[in-house]
């Protein structure tokens, strides 16, 4: 947490030395209508479909990590080292099988998901929806080790 905190302040101190883009002005905090409205309109729904995608996602690879830990502390506890290895095994199979089904589910089916989130105006960002999820598919394994 504190090597987080050192590198925030400089990341500031690079900002005000580095990026002038990103320096605020006094006109930077009067609040504008239309771009509040805008970016409610678009943080709302957003916040929304991360919310169920992590929801229905990452609870069952968190969930499998809770099971995982209690599993290898009781047997430790236990003196059941056996145990632990062969949990240890059987946890990656089954983690690993839930990462390749969801992945599949997300890569194949998941374009057909966004259509939830995005209005017909909105149909050009499809296609980057698909690549996204394609691209996370790959990396989806990774969350079950």
């Amino acid at each position: 947490m504190i090597s987080q905190g050192i590198y925030g302040l400089l990341c500031l101190v690079y900002i005000a030395r580095s990026v002038p883009e990103l320096h605020l002005k006094r006109e930077d905090w009067k609040l504008r209508k239309g771009i509040t409205i805008n970016q409610i309109s678009v943080g709302f729904p957003m916040g929304i479909q991360y919310s169920i995608t992590a929801i229905y996602i990452f609870s069952g690879i968190c969930g499998h990590w809770n099971n995982h830990a209690t599993y290898n502390a009781q047997n430790i506890g236990a003196g059941r080292l056996d145990r632990v290895r062969e949990g240890f095994h059987a946890s990656h199979i089954l983690g690993g099988a839930y990462a390749v089904i969801t992945g599949v589910i997300l890569a194949f089916l998941g374009k057909n998901f966004a259509y939830l989130f995005i209005l017909d105006t909105g149909a050009e960002v499809i296609p980057m929806v698909d690549l996204y999820l394609k691209c996370s598919f790959a990396f989806l394994c990774h969350f079950t080790w």
